[in-house]
């Protein structure tokens, strides 16, 4: 399961760290905003650069891609096993840096509902579990709904099941 997180959506009023480069969002970078597990850089149609590249938090380079001539968006998969932390975008014009943002990816994981599959009979079960006579496997198990609610990507490979002992 992944699930992922907005950058920034907010039309380029921009302040300082949430993707524009500029209040007016006029700047070379209008937007970045992670998509899936991708982290995408809007450019300005006036946009002169030739080249964008993503600094990881560490100072180590995560990526560089060319910009083709008229292209407004860049992007880095980023996956989900990247570090979180601020990451600073770079857009060049040759071997000189244009204008430099940085955004933070961090993901933030919270769980919405939790529930016994028995006592939701109104969910489509029986398409996950199938069908059976006795319901055993749906009526034994739980479901967890999680949201993230940050700002960079994040995948849920296994839940665990703990048990208490009631007393």
């Amino acid at each position: 399961m992944s699930v992922a997180g907005c950058l920034n959506d907010n039309g380029g009023s921009g302040t300082p760290g949430d993707g524009t480069t500029s209040p007016d969002g006029k700047g070379p970078l209008t937007r970045i905003t992670i998509e899936g597990t991708a982290l995408v850089v809007e450019l300005s149609e006036e946009a002169d650069v030739d080249q964008v590249n993503l600094i990881q938090p560490n100072g180590e380079l995560f990526g560089k891609r060319d910009v083709a001539a008229g292209a407004q968006q860049v992007s880095f998969e980023i996956g989900t096993a990247y570090a979180p932390g601020e990451y600073r975008v770079l857009a060049l014009k040759g071997e000189e840096t244009v204008v430099e943002t940085t955004t933070e990816l961090r993901p933030e994981i919270q769980i919405q509902d939790v529930g016994l599959y028995r006592n939701n009979p109104d969910k489509p079960w029986d398409e996950v579990y199938g069908e059976s006579e006795t319901d055993r496997i749906k009526n034994g198990e739980a479901f967890v709904t999680v949201e993230n609610t940050g700002s960079g990507p994040e995948a849920i490979t296994e839940l665990i099941s703990v048990h208490h002992k009631a007393g």
